[in-house]
């Protein structure tokens, strides 16, 4: 087997083992082409529809499987190797305990630790030596493994359910700035048109959300003041203070902006 055969198994038992379901979806995921860690930890709906994977259950738990995915350092060491074509020392590399590029980067004797690797042909070692200076000039740059903030998926909200197209739309909480506030949870439209987060007047009512100031709304159709709100957005268990809560018309659905 090939490093990059190694390598894609290992990503991808990550994801379908812990759930039991990588004997049964593994080759689909290889031969669809998700076989990366960067795939794996953004997959929706739609992925799965590719891979042709339709049982319900199975679907919910690949995708929440997915949303807690993250990026390995030995991932990132993998990459790193592979842009100048030596991922087949991947395996012995990490496996000698290098297993991030800060950790490489804190190799000392160069010459030693391709010794230990095992790198005897000249070009190589020449080349890993060239690689190891350029990570210690920060010449390449170290990332930490991240998690999402959230996962979106494409449907249609409670109130656009007779559009035409699906959105897309993410479940998240939001609540008062004050001590103790309550939360609503709620399905948020991204929208890449607004600076605003917008809600129904009921959802404000409840929350007692405090005003902000009175703005001008353009609308395709018409032109109104609508008030501005403070409130507080909540995703898992990160909370984002939120200086404009627009107070939405009857019937629209909530909004989130995107960056």
């Amino acid at each position: 087997m090939s490093s990059r055969d190694e390598f894609t198994t290992v990503v991808i038992k990550k994801l379908l083992q812990p759930i039991g379901l990588y004997d049964r979806y593994h080759s689909r995921f290889e031969s669809q082409g998700y076989d990366c860690e960067e795939d794996l930890c953004m997959l929706d709906e739609s992925d799965l529809d590719q891979m042709q994977i339709k049982n319900p259950t199975d679907r919910c738990e690949i995708l929440a499987a997915a949303k807690t995915y993250c990026r390995s350092g030995s991932g990132e060491v993998y990459h790193w190797l592979r842009q100048f074509a030596l991922e087949k020392y991947h395996s012995k590399i990490v496996q000698l305990g290098y297993d991030s590029l800060r950790k490489c980067k804190q190799i000392v004797k160069v010459d030693d630790f391709m010794d230990e690797v095992e790198i005897m042909i000249p070009g190589h070692r020449k080349r890993i030596a060239r690689m190891i200076e350029k990570l210690k000039e920060g010449n390449v740059r170290i990332t930490e493994p991240e998690e999402p903030l959230g996962v979106g998926s494409w449907i249609k909200p409670e109130a656009l359910s007779n559009a035409k197209h699906e959105f897309l739309c993410i479940k998240a909480a939001v609540g008062s700035p004050e001590e103790d506030s309550m939360y609503i949870q709620k399905s948020f439209l991204i929208d890449t048109g607004s600076d605003v987060v917008t809600l129904q007047p009921e959802i404000v009512e409840i929350l007692g959300l405090n005003i902000i100031r009175t703005v001008t709304s353009h609308g395709v159709h018409s032109t109104v003041e609508k008030q501005l709100y403070a409130g507080v957005f909540k995703i898992k268990d990160i909370e984002l203070e939120i200086e404009k809560l627009l107070f939405a018309d009857e019937g629209r659905t909530s909004c989130l902006p995107f960056y």
